[in-house]
């Protein structure tokens, strides 16, 4: 979960988005190994808290998430209209 504060909904496509293209196109390897592990990758979901309980917004991203997961993963997904 990766909360920030004072974003709006297009900066924090922006934000989710660079960290899901940087981890990406990290290469993860184990200690003591020149073998890289392979490719992560990882599918998110974004809400905006804007007065609702933070347990909405919370099953509102975890919807989301597996949206962009449904979508063919290693995807952002925003609420309609963003």
């Amino acid at each position: 979960m990766i909360i920030a504060d004072g974003l709006n909904m297009v900066d924090a496509g922006v934000l989710l988005d660079r960290t899901r293209a940087d981890l990406e196109a990290r290469t993860f390897r184990l200690r003591d190994s020149a073998e890289p592990l392979g490719t992560l990758t990882i599918s998110m979901g974004a809400a905006l808290l804007g007065g609702v309980q933070s347990d909405a917004a919370i099953e509102a991203a975890d919807r989301l998430l597996y949206k962009a997961k449904r979508a063919g993963r290693n995807r952002v997904a925003l609420p309609l209209g963003h």
